[in-house]
């Protein structure tokens, strides 16, 4: 009995110190490397984030469905080194994955990257921001269980009005947005993204995201990106992963798009006036 008290004992205490290191491991990365140093699980296949290159042509035409909080939601802004988070309740978050299966997703917090993590076009910007969400379903046998869709910032000359969501990184305390409001011109018709499997882009580097890359890019002032350049000097970006042979959708949402879904009641319309038409002539 004794034998087994400090195998149990002994067995204990290598997992805590496996926890322990995991933790530790997580919370001492950096990016001077831009992530080459990182554990191994952040090297196997999948990785994010990648270069996507724009094409002509669109693979469907699904829309999004983006429930922000109506109105002023209040966010905790938080700096952790490496990342500026927000964190709180951000919203409702409706897509299809790549295996064309629509899930629903609870959005709960929000990273700023500088510069930005992915590219179109091997393009660089200067921010982008990943608003995190969690799948709802609670089936055993979903793999990627986070999606992120993410916004990129390029700073112009010619930008004169700063961006109040990207103000609300690294307040460090309380802040209040009107998140709606602010997501609003970010996703107006028309509308194109990319989706792509691919990872979290900091350790443990989980592959169990769909990224839904927005292709619109936001322009801000100068002074606006050089503040979060200064923040972090190096960067808090992961470099490029391999992308050549990752599946990636592009889908399109224009306002044309729309008329197949209300295609059928309009003709039916139609049709139902011609009957009465017609059924007035007889009469006449």
């Amino acid at each position: 009995f004794i034998s087994l008290f400090f195998l149990i004992v002994l067995f204990e205490s290598a997992c805590s110190l496996h926890e322990n290191q995991r933790i530790l491991q997580k919370l001492l990365y950096g990016y001077e490397h831009g992530g080459d140093d990182w554990p191994d699980a952040c090297h196997e296949r999948n990785q994010s984030p990648i270069n996507i290159n724009r094409r002509n042509w669109c693979d469907n035409f699904i829309q999004l469905k983006l429930r922000p909080i109506n109105g002023n939601v209040t966010l905790d802004s938080l700096s952790d080194g490496f990342k500026l988070t927000l964190k709180g309740d951000l919203g409702r978050f409706k897509a299809m994955d790549i295996d064309r299966v629509y899930f629903r997703y609870n959005c709960t917090k929000a990273f700023l990257r500088s510069p930005a993590e992915h590219r179109l076009d091997n393009e660089v910007f200067d921010i982008e921001v990943q608003i995190v969400c969690r799948n709802g379903a609670r089936r055993q046998n979903i793999i990627r269980t986070k999606a992120i869709y993410s916004f990129l910032f390029k700073a112009s000359e010619n930008a004169t009005k700063e961006s109040s969501l990207l103000n609300a990184f690294g307040a460090n305390g309380k802040v209040s947005i009107n998140l709606q409001e602010e997501l609003k011109p970010l996703v107006a018709l028309p509308l194109t993204y990319y989706l792509y499997p691919g990872s979290q882009t900091y350790p443990e580097c989980r592959p169990e995201v769909n990224w839904y890359i927005f292709d619109r890019t936001i322009e801000i002032p100068k002074s606006q990106a050089s503040r979060f350049r200064s923040v972090y000097p190096i960067g808090n970006a992961r470099k490029l992963q391999n992308g050549a042979t990752r599946r990636i959708i592009k889908s399109c949402l224009q306002i044309e798009y729309l008329f197949p879904k209300y295609c059928f009641v309009f003709v039916l319309f139609l049709g139902l006036v011609a009957l009465l038409f017609k059924l007035s002539l007889i009469h006449i």
